[in-house]
């Protein structure tokens, strides 16, 4: 808890480019706050010039805390739904943590999550549909939408009200699967779908419309040589649940080396779809690829290049499965090597410092490498910290990236 409230600031521009919210200030107004830490907000307008918004808060109570609440506003954005901080949507004990609202055809919203209820793993999928006033549609306290052992990875609205869900499972061998709901939370498919179920590691399957029903599904796969050699792949399922593309997924991508750590998919809402990732391989740069592709080489370079910024994965990081890499993405110039790393808990108190692990990505401008960072989820003392949101700072010879990463035990 903090003295200082956290908030969610919100702004409403016309399309002329006019503040309209909060006097015109550039600040806008504040959607919610909270003595508690805020994460993972997201939006969706209600068709009325206002909106819905979705956040995770950390309560920081002793079984973890994440719980998912829920807020309205007004087109003049005034809040709707209680007073300040919205409503509790979902409150059981450990962590949920919740994607963005989606329409359920009615004037109300779907909300998904994934739900950490034993220590070392997250669960299963849970969900809610709250109507126009805020009323729980289901069980109060959420209900279970999909089986234990799935990890959420993306929802996406099914244009009926309902919603397709990807997920994977989790275990050596990581596949991705893919689920249709109803606005009742009941699954369409008596068996989930198969999206990929190749050899090694294949998760994170984000999700597109196709302009028909259906959706497009992109993940970043292990299957051409493991951890070292991550490529893209997609899959396209009707409106009725048929796999178009090949069996187990079509590649976008299979350079050499590490292809899309960070990547997007979007959709034009006419039935094509677009990726952009960034690679690692001869040199870093934006790539970027319109779906379906006939050919895996036929991708183009934008004239664009990131800018160094803190990379954390996996984030959410669960120590019992490894450890958490920490780097810098984007273009690597000369003053971007990163020093040391510093972990510091909510409280601002060093818990670690990380020196450099030796393994280094090269750089393709000058002479300059970047150095991967790893962390074990322990402080100086090699004792595990416990649950929760810590802050993370990486320091080059001239300059300092921040960023946050949270533990699940």
């Amino acid at each position: 808890t903090s003295p200082v409230p956290n908030e969610v600031r919100l702004q409403h521009l016309s399309a002329d480019g006019d503040l309209l919210w909060g006097g015109g200030s550039p600040c806008g107004i504040t959607g919610v706050t909270s003595l508690d830490s805020i994460f993972n907000h997201g939006v969706l307008a209600d068709g009325n010039g206002g909106l819905f918004l979705s956040y995770d808060e950390f309560a920081g109570n002793d079984t973890g805390g994440l719980n998912v609440r829920a807020a309205r506003l007004d087109a003049s954005g005034a809040p709707m739904w209680g007073t300040g901080n919205g409503i509790m949507v979902c409150s059981r004990p450990l962590d949920q943590f919740a994607n963005a609202p989606l329409p359920d055809g009615e004037g109300g919203i779907l909300l998904f999550w994934y739900s950490r209820h034993s220590p070392d793993f997250f669960d299963y999928v849970g969900g809610q549909r709250l109507d126009e006033d805020g009323n729980a549609l289901w069980n109060p306290n959420g209900a279970q939408v999909l089986p234990l052992s799935n990890y959420l990875s993306d929802v996406m609205s099914d244009g009926e009200g309902g919603a397709w869900i990807s997920v994977w499972q989790w275990g050596d061998e990581r596949d991705n699967y893919l689920q249709r709901v109803t606005n009742d939370g009941v699954p369409v498919y008596e068996e989930m779908i198969p999206i990929s179920l190749a050899p090694n590691r294949q998760y994170g399957a984000g999700l597109a419309s196709d302009g028909a029903g259906g959706c497009i599904l992109v993940w970043t796969d292990w299957r051409n040589g493991g951890a070292m050699e991550q490529d893209i792949y997609f899959q396209h399922v009707d409106a009725a649940g048929q796999i178009l593309e090949q069996v187990d997924g079509a590649p976008i991508t299979t350079e050499p080396d590490i292809q899309g750590v960070d990547w997007a998919i979007t959709s034009d809402g006419n039935g094509a779809t677009f990726v952009v990732w960034d690679n690692n391989s001869p040199f870093d740069g934006i790539f970027a690829e319109r779906l379906p592709c006939s050919d895996p080489a036929d991708v183009d370079e934008l004239a664009v290049q990131l800018n160094p910024g803190l990379r954390i994965s996996p984030n959410p990081f669960p120590p019992a499965h490894g450890t958490a890499r920490i780097d810098l993405s984007g273009v690597v110039v000369a003053d971007s090597q990163i020093e040391r790393i510093e972990i510091f808990d909510v409280g601002g108190r060093r818990l670690e410092t990380l020196e450099p692990s030796g393994q280094t990505d090269s750089a393709s401008l000058g002479s300059a490498s970047r150095s991967s960072f790893v962390w074990d989820g322990t402080d100086r003392e090699g004792r595990a910290v416990p649950s929760g949101v810590y802050k993370v700072r990486a320091i080059t010879e001239s300059r300092t990236f921040g960023g946050s990463i949270i533990v699940t035990r």
